[in-house]
């Protein structure tokens, strides 16, 4: 009776055989084949990580944040995405939302997400770092790459294509995109687009006045030359945001070429030397002088002049000597 499938029709019992896989004929030809060793990766690196609670939270209705990520899954894995392709590949791939989904509902989807989704999805995605970081006895503090690429179009209606300084040097207009990434995990916790003709330099500001909205506290950005202007470390110290950033030298007169004539001797020492990094290294605090809480010259009082006054710390390499 092992080899059989009973059933009750009516009054009367039908005995179906099965085969070897433990299958009826029928049932057999109803199986369906699925291509699933990448789209199982992905789903061990969304499980691994809080990007699955985070679009949960994002996308609560109808599981939506299971149809966000299948859609993300077809455009990792295809090199052409072009969304028009998704319904030929979900026919053969296993993804998160079973169902199939059509242009018009993909087009739904993509309306859903707004300013308001955008931003509950990274505060979740911050929450769930930190969460990380307690359950292995790390501190709070999360480490942050700050840095930004130009993005180049041909197009001409775009609201913040303009012409700028192109990274790519190829003679069009773009789009800056500055992100935050997360050193430890390699995750993105805020992007935002800017206009081309935008530099570098005037974008940190944008990115801590957007970041005290999203309550992304406690935090160091790390970041490459381009951003280390005086307006950037006031705006930092002002907000309580811990910062390393590259400062230029090898400019007669600049605070960093002043730091690194005076330490030359110590950059050569051998007990300086960081055999880590492979580079020899010199910490020393300076005062910096900024308005704490800026306002118009016409209402600052003499005595806030005396009040003002903080400690960076600067790290030189002697790589940049």
């Amino acid at each position: 009776m092992r080899d059989f499938i009973c059933e009750r029709k009516g009054k009367d019992y039908v005995f179906t055989p099965m085969n070897e896989g433990g299958f009826t004929l029928s049932q057999a030809m109803e199986v369906k084949q699925l291509h699933a060793g990448a789209t199982w990766a992905l789903d061990q690196l969304v499980v691994q990580s809080p990007i699955g609670e985070a679009l949960k939270t994002a996308f609560p209705q109808r599981r939506d944040y299971l149809k966000v990520l299948s859609i993300a899954y077809f455009i990792i894995l295809n090199q052409d995405n072009n969304i028009s392709k998704y319904p030929t590949f979900a026919e053969a791939t296993r993804l998160p939302w079973g169902a199939p989904l059509h242009p018009s509902s993909i087009g739904r989807i993509f309306r859903k997400i707004k300013k308001q989704q955008i931003e509950k999805y990274f505060s979740a995605l911050q929450e769930g770092l930190i969460e990380q970081k307690r359950e292995v006895g790390d501190d709070d503090k999360l480490t942050l790459a700050l840095d930004s690429t130009s993005i180049s179009s041909y197009a001409n209606k775009l609201p913040n294509v303009e012409r700028g300084r192109n990274k790519d040097e190829d003679n069009l207009p773009q789009i800056n995109l500055l992100m935050l990434v997360e050193s430890k995990s390699g995750l993105p916790i805020f992007y935002r687009t800017y206009d081309g003709n935008v530099p570098d330099v005037q974008t940190v500001r944008r990115v801590i006045t957007d970041n005290s909205r999203l309550g992304i506290q406690n935090v160091v950005l790390v970041s490459d030359r381009g951003y280390s202007g005086t307006k950037n470390i006031n705006d930092c110290l002002r907000n309580k945001v811990g910062f390393l950033f590259n400062m230029k030298c090898g400019i007669s007169g600049s605070l960093t070429q002043e730091l690194i004539d005076e330490e030359r001797l110590n950059l050569q020492d051998l007990n300086r030397r960081d055999w880590y990094t492979q580079v020899f290294q010199v910490t020393k605090k300076i005062n910096w002088i900024y308005e704490p809480s800026p306002v118009k010259k016409s209402e600052i009082h003499k005595k806030d002049a005396g009040e003002r006054g903080a400690l960076l710390a600067h790290l030189l390499r002697s790589t940049n000597c």
